[in-house]
């Protein structure tokens, strides 16, 4: 969380090596926890496997 959001398209805070920036939930609907753990576990198993994750976002590096 920030002081003031959204952050600033200027804050120095998205450059910062090694900082993922990502909203923050403001509450659940239903059914969230169940998909969250169906992603946590499928990612989980394709990345034992070698396979790409799952709603993967990439650093502006790999883009």
């Amino acid at each position: 969380m920030f002081a003031h959001e959204p952050l600033a398209a200027d804050s120095p805070l998205w450059e910062l090596p090694g900082v993922i920036v990502t909203p923050h939930s403001a509450g659940f609907s239903d059914g969230n926890g169940e998909r969250v753990a169906r992603l946590f576990l499928d990612n989980l198993a394709a990345w034992q496997d070698g396979r790409p994750l799952q709603m993967r976002v990439l650093a502006a590096s790999e883009a």
